[in-house]
């Protein structure tokens, strides 16, 4: 490389990135802004009896192709800086742009990828190389060359992953010849498990080339294999999967050698069963051995009409469509549900009702903030694309009924993944039985996680309608406060005395108000007692279910966890990729430990789940019980405050009636007194002569002690409403309010009618 002639030196190489044929792409940094290019530069020269006239065309081409794209999904060409252009007579450079999380194929060899991606990262792959390729066919651009090494990947500024096709070095323009002895000489590079069968075939070929390739990357992305038989030789290889129907979309060798067909993908993946369908039926047409039949609508171009190519309709329709996914406690199974904008979360509750085969009103259905998903709200606020990585989004059921407990069944892999000394001699096969068997321990740790995250959402569930407990018992002993028996003994005393002092009698107070209020009396204390009952075993619940909370943030007793033992497996794992066949052995007799000991952890963590469970019906079942009692406490006490209310209006009515009573008798005995008897004639013969003077004398006297009694009454008087108004400061006036409402309601009633 030569610079512009200023002997600035800002670009310095990093590391070289991949040597392919003849080229090597190197990393640079600007020292000065700290960018980075990818550089892509001929390795072998310019000698001309290595680098022929067809690699210096292909490479003249891939740098014209590149140069002229503008996709965010094909990795992009950036003008090259002066300090690193080639030499006139030599090979262009291609600049690009760097991808700092490399290529597919270093995410494939990743450990927990073994058996595929995550279906959150297989929809963003798909959908990016989809719109890769229907960029470069719209351009008439053939990659020819799509697999995993050829897929770079990018993080963007939210974290996730952006896939990105590069190395056009095989791509053909469909203006050019499109036979595939243009294409000549690059074979000795490739293994017919990774092309088109018509391009290893020397054949015409179009854009379906690009299908079949996207298949396989598809295929491998998501079980973590190439779908026909990928190590064996190419010979052989053509000899068998030429025989595929349509329909099969993989051949692999069985345990005991032979060929096998078949029309789905492995199930040990990490796929829910709907995107899973739709797959196969996607990967049928991509993979289709006869090319004019790749990727074209099979109700098409009948009677001489137009052939349709629907691989990137259909993979967009796929990919739209929204799942919600349901975890059942206790068969520990992840049911996953195709919805509609229409759906609701009632219909999704009888899907699973039927999956399960359990009643829906014995279903309790949690999202994980532990809300109740049975009624007719849209199903698609509980939508995601994995339920692993959008844990907040799945729905867990439990059975309610008290006699189930959690029942699981090793399920995934088969038995002989866990016979640590059967070892098979093919490596290829080893391998495999590493991926299942490090598979098997990352499902069971995914199992564990969610029921980890579904009694956690238990928890929540319980937690809201404990709330609704206590918010009850709030309420009850609001109802308690306005019972108030306000002054009723003392009351009762003031009259006595009052009857002694004044001959007041208190004989109607004590029948008629009295006795009622030592009924109410006694109903009141039973109530109490009932709510002080209530309150220990509230006490006791909330008790109870803080110690399960805090049961599931404690480890296993022997200390190791379900994330402990995967990663012993892992370690396992990339040891043995990396070991001679004697360390080989030691690896896999570690990873034959780590699932021996996940197996039988995992029958004793069933056990506790089942425990947990139990435990939380019960806790359910106490809370739903001391609701009812609430319900009735509630009830009893709001009995007593009316018959309270009614007590204190007829206690109110008789205390005025004592008082009229008390001043009209005081008023007759006033006037009584202060009456002279006057002599008619027919009298006068009984009485004696009196004078004038001992008449007024007489009155006078009579005068004075009417005065002083009126004194005194008055004096009585104000002392007794003075004791009237004392006891009515402490009476609870509520009751008034409450009938001013239902008299209200009455007349709204009545008016409405």
């Amino acid at each position: 490389m030569t610079g512009d002639g200023s002997g600035t030196l800002e670009w310095i190489v990093e590391k070289t990135l991949g040597t392919g044929g003849f080229g090597q792409v190197t990393l640079w940094r600007n020292e000065s802004t700290n960018e980075t290019l990818a550089v892509k530069k001929c390795r072998l020269g310019n000698d001309p009896k290595i680098i022929t006239a067809k690699h210096r065309d292909r490479w003249n081409l891939e740098v014209e192709i590149m140069q002229k794209l503008n996709h965010p999904n094909v990795v992009a060409a950036l003008p090259v800086p002066a300090q690193l252009r080639a030499p006139p007579d030599e090979m262009p450079v291609l600049a690009m742009e760097y991808c700092s999380k490399g290529d597919l194929r270093k995410i494939l060899n990743a450990p927990e990828n073994c058996c595929g991606l995550s279906e959150t990262q297989v929809r963003r792959l798909l959908r990016h190389v989809s719109g890769a390729l229907a960029h470069l066919h719209s351009r008439r651009i053939i990659h020819r060359d799509v697999k995993p090494e050829n897929i770079m990947v990018q993080e963007d500024a939210q974290g996730k992953f952006v896939y990105k096709l590069t190395d056009l070095g095989y791509a053909k323009e469909l203006d050019q010849l499109s036979v595939c002895d243009s294409f000549v000489g690059t074979l000795q590079y490739l293994v017919p498990c990774r092309i088109a069968p018509e391009l290893f075939m020397s054949q015409e070929y179009t854009c379906t080339v690009d299908y079949w390739s996207f298949g396989l990357v598809a295929h491998e992305c998501m079980v973590g294999v190439r779908p026909f038989l990928p190590s064996m030789a190419p010979a052989e290889w053509m000899k068998h999967v030429c025989r595929k129907k349509s329909t099969d979309v993989c051949v692999y060798t069985s345990r005991d050698g032979t060929v096998r067909f078949s029309e789905h993908i492995f199930k040990e993946n990490h796929l829910c069963e709907p995107f899973v369908a739709r797959m196969e039926r996607w990967l049928r047409l991509m993979l289709e051995w006869q090319p004019h039949k790749r990727g074209i609508d099979p109700t098409s171009g009948g009677s001489g009409g137009t052939k349709r190519f629907i691989t990137h309709s259909m993979l967009e329709d796929a990919l739209d469509k929204k799942i919600v996914h349901c975890f059942v406690v206790a068969t520990g199974e992840l049911l996953s549900y195709e919805i509609q904008d229409a759906t609701t979360t009632r219909q999704v509750l009888q899907w699973v009702s039927r999956d399960v085969g359990v009643a829906s009103q014995d279903l309790a259905c949690l999202s994980p903030r532990g809300d109740v998903v049975d009624d007719d709200r849209a199903a698609v606020g509980l939508h995601c694309d994995d339920p692993m990585e959008d844990e907040e989004w799945m729905c867990y059921a439990f059975d309610k009924k008290d006699d189930v407990d959690v029942d699981r069944r090793v399920g995934c892999v088969d038995a002989r993944i866990a016979a640590a000394t059967e070892i098979l001699a093919q490596r290829e096969s080893t391998l495999r039985r590493w991926s299942l068997a490090l598979h098997f321990v990352s499902t069971e740790t995914k199992l564990e996680k969610r029921f980890l995250h579904a009694f956690r959402a238990y928890g929540k569930y319980l937690n809201a309608i404990n709330s609704a407990v206590l918010n009850a018992r709030e309420e009850m002993l609001l109802e308690m406060n306005k019972i108030k028996l306000v002054r009723v003994n003392a009351d009762k005393a003031e009259y006595d005395q009052a009857n002694r002092m004044h001959r007041l009698s208190s004989h109607q107070l004590e029948e008629s108000l009295y006795r009622r209020a030592e009924d109410i009396a006694a109903l009141v204390d039973n109530v109490q007692d009932a709510v002080t009952r209530q309150d220990l075993t509230i006490n006791t619940i909330h008790l109870q279910q803080q110690q399960q909370q805090q049961q599931l943030f404690v480890d296993d007793d022997d200390g190791i966890n379900a994330e402990k033992l995967y990663e012993r497996a892992s370690k396992a794992y990339r040891e043995s990729k990396s070991s001679s066949r004697g360390h080989d052995d030691e690896c896999w007799k570690e990873m034959a430990v780590v699932m021996s000991h996940y197996v039988c952890r995992r029958d004793e963590r069933t056990k506790r789940h089942s425990v947990r469970l139990r435990k939380n019906r019960d806790c359910e079942r106490r809370i739903a019980e001391a609701l009812a009692s609430f319900d009735d406490i509630t009830k009893s006490i709001r009995k007593a405050n009316l018959r309270l209310t009614s007590l204190q209006i007829d206690r109110q009515k008789l205390i005025w009636k004592a008082f009229n009573t008390l001043v009209t008798t005081t008023t007759t005995t006033s006037r009584s007194a202060s009456l002279v008897p006057f002599r008619g004639e027919d009298e006068s013969s009984s009485y004696e002569p009196v004078s004038l003077k001992s008449i007024v004398s007489k009155i006078s006297r009579d005068s004075s002690r009417t005065i002083k009694e009126n004194h005194d009454l008055r004096s009585k008087w104000s002392t007794q409403l003075s004791s009237l108004n004392r006891a009515n400061e402490t009476l609870n006036w509520d009751f008034l309010d409450e009938i001013k409402k239902e008299t209200r309601r009455e007349r709204n009633f009545t008016a409405n009618n």
